[in-house]
């Protein structure tokens, strides 16, 4: 059943790649920044750095969401090498391979060749790229594969194969809107929020689940776990603040380089630390039945 999965969502993958490159690979392209980013200003508003005839994007968070990407990689392989076919160890490590190849696809498009993957050659930059899609792809995958993980840590056999539907739907249905997106081109369709939007339902039904168990528990390895989903929540209001504030704007205008994109991936570097340190060695199936 999991290599079938994986089998599966990897094959979903190479044919959404091709259908885009058939159907829509530059309707997307139609979509732009509010208001216009000319070519001649992407480097205006933005630090950048020039090394020959490359331009570095936004170079210290460059090197901060590729340092969570080889973290994730890590972490993954750490899972990996320890599951002793233990299935919640395995999705760990399959979720944190997602996501880390997600951070590594945002990483070069939304920071370090954001200039020549959307700037170079057009006299206006273009609002996303493949990269981005599927880098939100990725996310709502490593999502889906989180709750496998927590699924056969917590719940019954009935239900982790609920879980299991879940997954398949939500790893069908949210690529192909991704294709819709692209296609007409819809800048919602395709937008971080969009992508955010189709990841709410599993982490919160993973809060509520594990705050449910503490509640009757007061179990010490779920307790861990909510130290990590409260981490994890932290980071994304923080990131929603440090956005709607405007602070990135603000610091760059003062050539102190520091994002809102530098917040969540901080933040995620800790969390994956916590994660690593403190939960890895406590998360192992349950002796359930049905």
């Amino acid at each position: 059943m999991l290599i079938r999965i994986c089998k599966y969502n990897v094959y979903l993958l190479i044919i959404l790649l091709g259908l885009f490159s058939m159907a829509g690979c530059k309707n997307h392209q139609v979509l732009q920044y509010s208001p216009p980013v000319k070519t001649s200003d992407w480097c205006v508003l933005q630090p950048c750095v020039q090394l020959g005839k490359c331009i570095i994007s936004q170079p210290t968070s460059s090197a901060l969401v590729f340092i969570l990407t080889w973290f994730t990689f890590y972490a993954a392989y750490h899972f990996y090498k320890t599951h002793q076919n233990q299935k919640s160890r395995y999705w760990w490590f399959v979720s944190l391979l997602l996501a880390g190849i997600g951070a590594l696809f945002a990483g070069i498009s939304f920071q370090m060749f954001g200039y020549h993957i959307k700037c170079q050659g057009n006299e206006y930059c273009h609002l996303t790229s493949w990269w981005e899609i599927a880098y939100n792809m990725l996310t709502v995958w490593a999502s889906a594969t989180l709750l496998l993980a927590v699924a056969h840590s917590f719940l019954s056999k009935r239900k982790q194969r609920l879980c299991v539907y879940y997954a398949v739907i939500l790893g069908m249905l949210y690529p192909s809107i991704c294709l819709v997106g692209a296609i007409l081109p819809n800048q919602f369709l395709l937008s971080f929020e969009a992508m955010i939007l189709f990841t709410l339902p599993a982490y919160l039904f993973i809060i509520i689940l594990h705050t449910v168990y503490y509640l009757k528990e007061k179990n010490k390895v779920v307790e861990k776990y909510i130290y990590a989903w409260a981490i994890l929540a932290l980071t994304f209001i923080c990131y929603t603040v440090y956005t709607v504030g405007g602070y990135t704007q603000i610091l760059w205008k003062q050539n102190i380089w520091f994002s809102e994109n530098d917040v969540l991936h901080g933040l995620m570097i800790i969390w994956l630390w916590y994660v690593f340190t403190y939960l890895s060695p406590y998360i192992r199936d349950a002796q359930l039945t049905d």
